[in-house]
């Protein structure tokens, strides 16, 4: 079987299929399929269903680039590639091309790109995986389902480059967003062997809409979202009752994939989701989250009041309404002495409070 640009397939192990955008090599296509998602895919496991290279538009935005490049451009390859078969096993050549370079740098990104920085969500975001250190990344990436994971793309990420994985839709956006990313890293040389990362992603919908969660950076023209995967500072630990201690105690450490906090003489914001007070709450019970968020409120409206602030919002969402409950709770036990009402609708909408210190 020879697949070209613009054949139209399915899936052999699967339902669905879509249609070839680009040869990626000898042994695997990507497909943008029916559901619009780009993805990469062993010939193998494809049906051909009809050649139509004539009346499909193959210059999707979804290859893989240089991120240093400010084009689409890549590679020319071959337009068909023969299938090739080692016994009854496909080979899939994950370690060819040239030589990667030399380094220990781990830097894994994922990162929102929406049309309108200005308002996010008003279209759909485009979804990219970037790899800006020295060894290649084999991705598997899947968002929450109904009651199991459904997967968005799968393949390899070579060194410096950036994918688009395809679009978020515009309704998805009021839920916010929850993805897993798994990664395994290697090169095509000797190499430092890395442990397997995986990383559980949450975007409050508030996150989404607020454009100053969509920054500067060196990876697109334009502003987005920028969220730190995997990196050599990075350590994935099972969180302990101490870890849980030092979290309520200590705020998490700003990095590249949370908007710095906004702070002057007369106001202070504090996001209490849980995403943005520790790096990994995957092994937390529900209890022990509010209890972070909790004592992380405490905190700082203690220190608020020791050094006069004047206000404070709150960002605790809206969701189920139990953390804004609790926070309301303190407020109206523990802290009798501050007045302390909605915050900006326009700004925050029904997920954040103002406390009001002096």
């Amino acid at each position: 079987m020879q697949l070209k640009k613009g054949s139209k397939v399915k899936f052999l192990n699967d339902v669905g299929g879509g249609r070839v955008i680009e040869i990626i090599n000898a042994k695997m296509v990507k497909i943008e399929t029916f559901d619009g998602f780009d993805m990469p895919c062993l010939i193998d496991d494809l049906i051909l269903i009809e050649e139509d290279a004539s009346s499909y538009n193959s210059s999707s935005s979804s290859n893989a680039v240089k991120k240093s490049s400010n084009s689409n451009q890549h590679q020319p390859i071959a337009e068909t590639v023969p299938v090739q078969k080692h016994g009854d096993q496909q080979l899939f050549n994950c370690i060819g091309g040239p030589k990667d370079p030399a380094g220990d740098k781990i830097d894994v990104i994922l990162a929102l790109s929406p049309a309108d920085p200005v308002h996010p969500t008003d279209k759909a975001i485009d979804l990219y995986l970037i790899n800006d250190g020295n060894y290649r990344a084999l991705y598997v990436i899947s968002k929450n389902g109904n009651a199991n994971m459904v997967p968005i793309a799968a393949g390899l990420l070579e060194p410096d480059t950036k994918l688009r994985l395809g679009e978020i839709p515009q309704n998805e956006l009021p839920l916010g967003l929850n993805f897993n990313v798994q990664l395994i890293f290697f090169k095509n040389s000797e190499f430092a062997l890395k442990p397997v990362e995986q990383f559980n992603v949450s975007v409050s919908a508030i996150k989404l809409l607020r454009p100053g969660a969509y920054i500067e950076n060196d990876f697109f023209d334009e502003k987005a979202m920028i969220l730190l995967l995997a990196g050599n500072k990075i350590e994935q630990e099972t969180p302990n009752p101490m870890m849980i201690k030092d979290a309520m105690l200590t705020p998490k450490p700003a990095d590249r994939s949370t908007k710095p906090v906004k702070s002057t003489p007369a106001l202070e914001e504090i996001d209490l989701h849980i995403e943005e007070l520790i790096d990994s709450h995957a092994n937390l019970s529900a209890g022990e989250i509010l209890e972070i968020q909790l004592a992380r409120f405490t905190t700082v409206l203690d220190g608020a009041i020791k050094h006069k602030t004047s206000n404070v919002v709150f960002i605790h969402g809206v969701g189920n309404g139990k953390l804004k409950f609790e926070v309301h709770k303190l407020l109206d036990t523990k802290y009798k002495h501050v007045k302390y009402q909605d915050a900006s609708f326009k700004e925050y909408g029904y997920g954040a409070t103002l406390v009001i210190v002096k």
